[in-house]
Formats: structure tokens, C-alpha cells, sequence
């Protein structure tokens, strides 16, 4: 290891996500372990929540908590396409076609989020985190 190295913190924690900047709208890459640690909940059955990191959008924040919809790469039973209009950010977040469930829907305090992107490996960057416009928000 070189003495520049010890300057570059590890990738997981280069941009980590200030809780100022959850709102609606934002898409992160989430750890639901992480955010089940944090005391997060969900409203579906439990063998039918998201397992493994996957990107997760803010549908709504309430003080320091927020809903969020775990997303999805591919169509499956009960799923809904996510509308690629109002996109931004990463051009295989812009692009990609994205699926959610509305009978999952998590709920979780900013800090377990700020925790689980850590965790997720979330590599957006302030200014630039993958986002989608509040009027192109899905109605869960």
C-alpha cells in the first residue's frame, strides 16, 4: 500500500450520502439487510421482500424518515414498470428499464438509508445521485 492510497477512502464511503439530501425522488443502492438492522420495515409478506443490494426509490419523506420501493431489473408477477421519464444521473440508471412492486414498500429513518448505501456500495455522487422527477413518481 502506498502512502497515496491511505489518501483515496475505499470506494463504499468516497460519497457518502449526506441525509440532507434524501427527498423524494432519489434512487440509492441499497443493502435491505443493513436497513432491516436499522430498524427499517416493509409491507409485504416476508418471502416476498427484496433480498440482496438492489437500487431503491424515495417516494415520499415524512421529518427524518422516508418510503421507499425497492427496484427491480426485471418484470415479475405483481410488478409494475417504473416510467423512464424525468431520469437523471447515470446513464445505466437513465436508461435501464426498472419494475417495482407497490405491495412492498419500505419504510426507514435517513440514517439506516445513509447506512445501507454505505453497505449497497452506492457510488453516486453529490450533485449528480441518481434521481427521478417528483411529478414522474409512482402513486404508492
Amino acid at each position: 500500500m502506498t502512502s497515496s492510497s491511505l489518501l483515496v477512502p475505499p470506494p463504499s464511503s468516497r460519497w457518502p450520502v449526506d441525509p440532507r439530501e434524501i427527498r423524494p425522488g432519489i434512487v440509492l443502492h441499497l443493502d435491505p439487510e443493513t436497513l432491516l438492522a436499522q430498524g427499517a420495515i416493509y409491507s409485504c409478506d416476508d418471502d416476498r421482500r427484496v433480498i440482496g443490494c438492489h437500487f431503491f426509490l424515495c417516494i415520499e419523506v415524512t421529518g427524518e424518515c422516508g418510503r421507499w420501493l425497492p427496484l427491480y431489473s426485471r418484470d415479475g408477477f405483481g410488478r409494475v414498470r417504473l416510467s423512464q421519464l424525468g431520469r437523471s444521473g447515470h446513464s445505466k440508471w437513465v436508461t435501464s428499464e426498472c419494475h417495482f412492486h407497490e405491495d412492498q414498500v419500505w419504510r426507514a429513518t435517513h440514517q439506516a438509508v445513509v447506512a445501507a448505501a454505505r453497505v449497497g456500495h452506492d457510488f453516486s455522487e453529490p450533485g449528480r445521485r441518481n434521481r427521478i422527477a417528483v411529478e414522474s413518481l409512482p402513486d404508492v
